[in-house]
């Protein structure tokens, strides 16, 4: 998967506008609010670092469920 981040110039009929990248993702899992007791060392690691890499990148995280 390519999540482009880096845009530098984005126009919508004919405006320019600024823009941010999100990644939505899904899951089963995550209904609700979710307590970090209710997960597994490796769930936490694996959200953990999608946050890590989306403030380093410059995009947004959602998580529907």
């Amino acid at each position: 998967m390519t999540l482009y981040s880096n845009l530098c110039s984005v126009e919508i009929n004919g405006a320019f506008v600024k823009s941010k990248s999100v990644l939505r993702l899904t899951s089963e899992v995550f209904l609700g609010a979710v307590s970090s007791n209710s997960l597994s060392e490796k769930q936490k690691e694996f959200i953990n670092g999608i946050f890590k890499e989306a403030e380093e990148n410059n995009f947004i995280v959602q998580i529907y469920g």
